[in-house]
C-alpha cells in the first residue's frame, strides 16, 4: 500500500504538521520577510591560492570569480533570528563567516543578515557549515550536505539556518514518467513544474519564474499580496543573465512516490518591491507553503493527470483567489519542425453529450505586455454562470495532432474550480521556445462566488484539484469525458 503524501513527508523530515502548527514570525499577518542573497566568491590571496569570501553585494560579487549565490538569510532582525558576520584576518589573508564578533582573532567586518537560530523556526531551511583548508588556513561556507573541496577538512555547522540556494545552477531537475508523459520540475525554481513532455513535445515556457505550470496566490489587504511557488520576478532571462540572480522559491519537498510527484515551497513575493525588497532582496512567506500532488496515468487513462494544488496558510485570508494551477505554454513546442504551433482554442462541457462533442471553439484576443488587449476570461461565460459545471479548456495545434486542455468542476458540485482563463500571447513580439517572450496562458482559478471575485482561504492545508492532459485533440476530448464519467459517473 503507497504511503500517504503526508506520510512521505514524515518519513524525509520535511512536514511540520498543519494541526497546531503555527509559528508566526514578525509582522501581525501573513506579511513576507525580506532576504539577503550570500554569494560565495574567489578571492586571489599574494601566495597564489584562493580565499573564499561571501557577500551580499552583487557590485563586490562582480568583482571575483563567482560560486554563485548559497543561501538566502533574513535582512532584518525578526524573531526566531540571530546575526551572522562576515570576519577578516589580515596576516593570512582570509575571509570567514561567524555567529560570533571578532571570533578567533579575526576582525569582524559587516553583518551578512539574520538567520535562523534554530533548524524548526520555520520551514525549508539549511544548516551553515564552515570548513578549513589545513594547509592554507582558508575558511570556506557550505551549506548542510555539500561535499567540501579537495584539502577541505574540521567541517563544522553553526547555530544558524538560512534557505539554500543552487550556487550557479539554472535548473536542478526532479522527473517522472508513466502514461506517455514526462514531467520535470525545478528545485532552483520552487519545485515548480518546469517542463510536460508528450510525444515529442515540450509545452512549458520558462522564460521567468511567474511562468511554468505552478500556482499563485492573490488578495488585497491594502497592498497586493501575490505569492508564487516557482519565484519572483526578478527571473527573466534576458534582464537577469546571471541564474543565482533570479529569485527562485525557497523548497520545503521534491520528491516522486510511484507515479505522483510532490513539491513544496516556501512562496516568494512576486512583486517584492510592493514589501521593501528589490532586485538584490527577495521576500518570502516564510510560514505559507504552496506546492501539488501531480499524479500521471491517473485512473489508468494513460496521459491524464491529477494535479492536486496543495495551499498551506498560517491564517485565514479572505477576498483571495488561486491558481490550481496556472499553465504558460510555449506556443511552438517541437524544438525541431517551427510548423508545429499551438494556435487554437476550445471550451469543453462535459455534460453537453456523451464525449464526442461538447467542445466550442473560442477566438481569444491578443494578449502582449505591449498591447495588453484583453482575455477570453471563462468567468464571464457558461462555466460559472450557467449549468456548465464540469469542463475546461483545451489549447491545440491547427490540424488538431496535439492539444493540452486542463478540466475541472465547481465547488458546488464537489470541485475546486469556479472560472478558467485564457490568454494568447502567442501573437506578442519576439520568438516562441522555451525561453521565448511568446505564450498561451490557461488557468482553473477558485476564488469567486456568485456575486463577488474572491473567496476566503482558510487557515491550515487545503488541497484543490484540476486534472490536465495531453493527446490528439479528440483524445484530449475522450481523457476529459473520461475524467468526468470518473468523478460523476456516466
Amino acid at each position: 500500500m503507497r504511503k500517504s503524501v503526508r506520510a512521505l513527508l514524515v518519513l524525509c523530515g520535511l512536514l511540520i504538521p498543519s494541526v497546531g502548527l503555527v509559528v508566526t514570525v514578525g509582522a501581525v499577518g501573513i506579511s513576507p520577510q525580506i532576504l539577503n542573497v550570500i554569494y560565495r566568491v574567489r578571492v586571489p590571496r599574494p601566495d597564489g591560492n584562493t580565499d573564499f569570501m561571501d557577500t551580499t553585494l552583487q557590485s563586490e560579487r562582480n568583482q571575483f570569480v563567482s560560486n554563485g549565490a548559497i543561501f538566502y538569510l533574513p535582512r532584518d532582525n525578526v524573531a526566531g533570528t540571530a546575526l551572522v558576520y562576515r570576519e577578516y584576518l589580515v596576516s593570512i589573508p582570509d575571509h570567514m563567516i561567524s555567529q560570533f564578533i571578532n571570533e578567533g582573532g579575526y576582525t569582524t567586518e559587516a553583518p551578512l543578515g539574520y538567520p535562523y537560530s534554530s533548524s524548526g523556526t520555520v520551514r525549508g531551511l539549511t544548516q551553515i557549515v564552515r570548513a578549513i583548508n589545513s594547509a592554507t588556513s582558508d575558511n570556506i561556507t557550505l551549506r548542510q550536505g555539500d561535499t567540501p573541496p579537495a584539502g577541505w577538512g574540521n567541517v563544522a555547522g553553526l547555530s544558524r539556518w538560512g534557505y539554500k540556494r543552487y550556487s550557479t545552477q539554472s535548473e536542478s531537475i526532479l522527473s517522472l514518467a508513466a502514461g506517455g508523459v514526462e514531467i520535470q520540475s525545478n528545485a532552483v525554481a520552487g519545485g515548480a513544474l518546469w517542463r510536460w513532455n508528450w510525444n515529442g513535445l515540450q509545452f512549458v515556457n520558462d522564460r521567468d519564474y511567474g511562468r511554468q505550470i505552478q500556482s499563485a496566490v492573490f488578495w488585497n489587504d491594502g497592498v497586493g499580496h501575490n505569492p508564487t511557488e516557482a519565484g519572483d520576478k526578478t527571473s527573466d532571462v534576458s534582464g537577469v543573465p546571471r541564474p543565482e540572480d533570479r529569485h527562485g522559491s525557497p523548497l520545503h519537498a521534491l520528491l516522486n512516490s510511484g507515479s505522483m510527484q510532490v513539491s513544496r515551497a516556501i512562496p516568494l513575493e512576486f512583486d517584492q518591491n510592493l514589501f521593501g525588497g528589490d532586485d538584490s532582496h527577495p521576500a518570502v512567506y516564510q510560514d505559507m507553503l504552496l506546492g501539488k500532488n501531480i499524479t500521471l496515468n491517473w485512473n489508468g487513462l494513460g496521459s491524464v493527470a491529477q494535479y492536486q494544488t496543495e495551499l498551506y496558510l498560517p491564517q485565514s485570508v479572505s477576498g483571495a483567489q488561486i491558481e490550481i494551477p496556472t499553465a504558460y505554454l510555449n506556443p511552438q513546442p517541437s524544438a525541431t519542425n517551427p510548423n508545429i504551433k499551438l494556435t487554437r482554442f476550445f471550451t469543453y462541457d462535459a455534460q453537453a453529450n456523451s464525449g464526442a462533442g461538447g467542445w466550442q471553439e473560442v477566438f481569444p484576443q491578443n494578449h502582449c505586455p505591449q498591447a495588453n488587449s484583453g482575455n477570453f476570461d471563462l468567468n464571464n461565460f457558461n462555466f460559472s454562470a450557467g449549468s456548465f459545471k464540469y469542463g475546461g479548456i483545451i489549447v491545440a495545434t491547427q490540424d488538431l495532432s496535439a492539444a493540452m486542455g486542463i478540466f475541472g468542476h465547481k465547488p458546488e458540485v464537489g470541485g475546486s474550480v469556479d472560472y478558467f482563463t485564457l490568454l494568447d500571447g502567442s501573437g506578442c513580439a519576439g520568438s516562441d521556445g522555451e525561453t521565448g517572450n511568446r505564450y498561451i496562458k490557461y488557468a482553473a482559478v477558485y476564488g469567486a462566488t456568485a456575486t463577488t471575485i474572491g473567496r476566503t482561504l482558510p487557515a491550515g492545508e487545503t488541497f484543490f484539484t484540476a486534472w490536465i492532459t495531453t493527446s490528439t485533440f479528440n483524445g484530449v476530448v475522450a481523457n476529459m469525458h473520461s475524467v468526468y464519467c470518473a468523478i460523476h459517473g456516466c
